[in-house]
């Protein structure tokens, strides 16, 4: 879906996020979709702590279904409110990557997502099944875009998707969003020299991570590595 450019557009997305007409679920599962990517969790907490804000909250299952019927509705949105609070105007994105659980990945049997999820490795959780998450995100912590695909997909790979579909928008992968003004800030998973110079030519993308472990050319003292952990 096309993100709204004008403003009878964004008033109305407005008025239908935060002023839902009575009986209308349809205002609570923006607002709450546009902000939460961990149904489960954060249902729980707007069921305890957010009620006044939602009086016409659905119950837990419809909220899912519900959410997933508006999601490139939830997407356009979100990507519109990025470039109303022009959040893209900054030095640098950081780009980074997550695991995304679908299933305990001992458990026999293919799934209720056999052929969209897999086993992949996560640094912080180790082997898990689902799908890998590519974010970009500014220092101010706004989500200026994301992807996702099988949890066996490398960072590269994820990365290379993303920049293209930045680069020439496409409607199958509308949560991309727009090209970054600045440079990106990525961790040793998007590191090397070739990928990077070819990022470079295709789609002038300033790519800045730590070298490979692997690299025998470059090598970066600790308090430089120290640095660009802290600004991700």
């Amino acid at each position: 879906m096309p993100i709204g450019t004008g403003t009878r557009e964004a008033k109305t997305w407005t008025t239908s996020v935060l002023e839902p007409k009575r009986g209308d679920h349809v205002g609570p599962v923006w607002t709450m979709g546009a902000i939460s990517k961990v149904e489960r969790a954060f249902y729980r907490y707007a069921s305890h702590h957010l009620r006044e804000a939602f009086p016409q909250l659905p119950d837990r299952s419809q909220f899912n279904r519900l959410q997933r019927s508006y999601r490139d509705a939830i997407t356009a949105f979100a990507l519109f409110v990025v470039r109303v609070l022009r959040a893209q105007e900054t030095a640098y994105e950081v780009l980074d990557s997550t695991a995304a659980v679908t299933r305990d990945a001992k458990r026999r049997g293919l799934g209720w997502l056999a052929g969209q999820a897999d086993i992949g490795w996560s640094n912080r959780i180790g082997w898990y099944e689902g799908f890998h998450l590519l974010l970009c995100v500014t220092a101010q912590g706004v989500i200026t875009g994301f992807g996702e695909a099988l949890a066996s997909t490398h960072d590269q790979h994820l990365a290379a998707t993303l920049f293209a579909a930045r680069q020439t928008p496409s409607p199958r992968l509308p949560s991309a969003g727009l090209p970054a003004q600045g440079s990106y800030l990525a961790d040793k998973g998007f590191a090397g020299e070739r990928p990077r110079r070819q990022w470079k030519e295709q789609y002038q993308i300033d790519l800045i991570t730590p070298p490979h472990q692997s690299s025998r050319r470059q090598r970066w003292p600790k308090a430089l590595r120290s640095f660009l952990a802290s600004l991700r």
